[in-house]
């Protein structure tokens, strides 16, 4: 159908309606948005039908702005509504974590497709930097978007679309990550459209399921900066005590994973985090190219090692070789640490030849989605309690340990965007997660 019809028959079919909140006028679309992460794709579709938006603001996601994003309230009754044709349903056959998830479209076992959008809705105040993240799943005959396609956008009060997010013939045989920037938007109040555009057409199929939606970024209108490079508490440049180093000695093999790592299915945990999160967590489906037998190094020598080339800072599906799938062994200054808002312990290394270079080591924690199952759960906690049994609680804001304090730490290269973490390396580089401490100097008595 030619675009001029095809918005016409929108407009006839599914009619003007507007959302709770006050309408927005074309003036609301920034000018020369991009996506520093999927590239927006062209506006297809112009209107689609907005319902009234829930009003509880229960079962918030990590942003605060966006509510039941995996859609375990069961029901359109919390945040998401129905929206376009009004067919999508709340299904528990194939949720990518959890009980249930958004199913839109007709299956490959019910060829029909209906016509016209339809697609679950809900109504969001972007944050500041806000990103979308979200799970899909997709399958279809068609093979021309003009016709159908499984699509997510960004809408103004009256259904109007502001930003295509992607618009597709996905067909990806099992969930995918998406993750697209929708910081040119912060401020404004938008719906968020997830579903499909279907044909008519007798034969085919089309169908989207969607799961774990999140929004990330600051709802203050002034958000707190990042802390910088070298915070007012951060980690002593020189130790009042210069330690003793040492020697690490044999690698030591770093145990078999329980279920031998990776994607093993099951819907423990709290979700904690995001951005590469499975690789975090050695959840991811390479974990088991990681040669387990630690390499002896030193912070210096991983401080200067290259960014790999091609590097996507959202990219939860590869590793970066040879880094990424090499475990470490670095003696270093342990010099402070803190709880970070995804549960991570954070902790600053720094190599005491030179204690003016400095990298970072993570401790996921036990309780959190895909770190609970990925077969280091065990080993997770048992970092966190050596330090916790030595320090008491891990902090909130960065806080020295006593100087002096040396450590033979193991754990797995990582590259990490840099946005101004304390003690990060220049590179990014992270032992992401910690497998092991070894006291070498310096600790407390009992420890």
């Amino acid at each position: 159908m030619p675009p001029l019809q095809r918005i016409a028959a929108f407009l006839l079919l599914l009619g003007l309606a507007a959302c709770n909140a006050a309408s927005s006028s074309s003036s609301v679309v920034p000018s020369g948005a991009r996506s520093t992460t999927h590239q927006l794709a062209p506006n297809n579709h112009h209107h689609i039908r907005l319902a009234n938006h829930g009003r509880s603001r229960s079962l918030k996601d990590i942003s605060g702005a966006l509510v039941d994003g995996g859609f375990e309230s069961g029901g359109f009754t919390s945040g998401w509504t129905q929206c376009g044709n009004g067919n999508a349903v709340i299904d528990s056959t194939n949720p990518h974590s959890g009980l249930y998830d958004a199913l839109v479209g007709n299956i490959a076992a019910n060829p029909g497709e209906e016509s016209g959008m339809d697609g679950v809705c809900q109504q969001i105040t972007v944050p500041t930097g806000g990103q979308v993240t979200l799970w899909v799943d997709e399958g279809t005959s068609e093979t021309s978007t003009y016709n159908a396609d499984q699509e997510a956008d960004l809408l103004d009060s009256s259904g109007n679309t502001l930003a295509t997010l992607f618009s597709e013939n996905g067909n990806t045989g099992g969930y995918q990550q998406r993750v697209y920037d929708v910081s040119a938007y912060a401020g404004q109040t938008v719906t968020l459209f997830v579903g499909i555009y279907g044909s008519g057409s007798a034969t085919d199929y089309n169908f989207i399921y969607v799961d774990d939606v999140s929004l990330a970024g600051s709802v203050s209108a002034s958000p707190t900066p990042a802390p910088t490079l070298a915070p007012t508490a951060g980690p002593t440049a020189t130790p009042a005590v210069t330690p003793t180093p040492g020697t690490i000695g044999a690698p030591t093999p770093i145990p078999t994973p329980l279920n031998g790592g990776g994607n093993s299915g099951s819907t423990c945990g709290t979700s904690c985090g995001v951005q590469r999160w499975h690789i975090k967590t050695l959840d991811d489906a390479y974990v088991n190219t990681i040669n387990w037998t630690p390499t002896n190094d030193t912070v210096t020598d991983l401080t200067n090692q290259p960014v790999p080339a091609g590097y996507a800072e959202y990219n939860d599906t590869t590793r970066y070789a040879p880094v990424e799938t090499t475990s470490y062994t670095v003696q270093a200054i342990l010099q402070g640490w803190k709880i970070e808002a995804d549960h991570d312990f954070h902790l600053v290394l720094a190599d005491p030849n030179d204690p003016n270079v400095t990298m970072i080591a993570e401790i996921p924690d036990p309780n959190c989605s895909d770190a609970c199952d990925g077969g280091f759960s065990s080993d997770f906690g048992a970092m966190r309690a050596k330090l916790t049994n030595c320090f008491g609680q891990a902090p909130t804001s960065f806080t020295n340990f006593p100087s002096g304090l040396v450590v033979n730490i193991t754990g797995i290269g990582f590259f990490d965007v840099i946005h101004g973490q304390t003690g990060v390396a220049p590179n990014g580089i992270e032992l992401h997660p910690v497998l092991n401490i070894d006291w070498v100097s310096g600790q407390p008595n009992g420890c």
